[in-house]
C-alpha cells in the first residue's frame, strides 16, 4: 500500500487531500494520467481520492457536449458545410465521429422543426381540394 501522506509531503503539499485537490481538481489531470505518473493502478488513485473526499469528474472528457467550444447549432452546421467534418473535428480537438454524431443530431432537429409546417400546409391543400370537388 502506498503512503500517500508521504507522497504529498515529498511534493510539498500539507496534506494528502490538498495534493489531490491540486493535481486532480485544479490541474484537471485524469485518473489514468495520475496512475501512470505515480506508477499505480487506476483503482489505487480512485480509492485514495475517495478516502480524502475528492469527488470524481464525470467520464467523457473532450467529447462531451459541455466541453465543445462552438455552440451546437447552425454555426456548427455552417462550419461543417464550409470546411468539412475532418477539419472541424481537428479544430475542436474532437474525434471525427463525435462531430459527425452532433451534426446528425442537429440535422434531425432541424428536419423535425420544419416537418410540422409542411404537414399543416398539405392538410390545408387537401381540405381546399375536397371542398372544390364537393361543390
Amino acid at each position: 500500500m502506498i503512503n500517500w501522506k508521504g507522497v504529498a509531503y515529498r511534493l510539498n503539499y500539507k496534506s494528502e487531500k490538498e495534493m489531490w485537490e491540486a493535481i486532480y481538481t485544479d490541474q484537471k489531470l485524469s485518473v489514468s494520467k495520475l496512475a501512470d505518473q505515480f506508477g499505480v493502478s487506476h483503482t489505487a488513485i480512485r480509492v485514495a481520492m475517495e478516502r480524502c473526499g475528492i469527488a470524481r469528474r464525470s467520464r467523457g472528457g473532450a467529447n462531451r457536449k459541455s466541453s465543445i467550444k462552438w455552440p451546437l447549432d447552425d454555426e456548427l452546421l455552417f462550419r461543417v458545410e464550409l470546411d468539412g467534418i475532418p477539419t472541424v473535428a481537428h479544430q475542436l480537438k474532437l474525434n471525427y465521429s463525435t462531430v459527425y454524431k452532433h451534426v446528425r443530431e442537429l440535422q434531425k432537429e432541424r428536419d423535425a422543426a420544419t416537418q410540422p409546417a409542411a404537414d399543416s400546409t398539405n392538410s390545408e391543400d387537401k381540405s381546399t381540394t375536397s371542398k372544390t370537388f364537393s361543390s
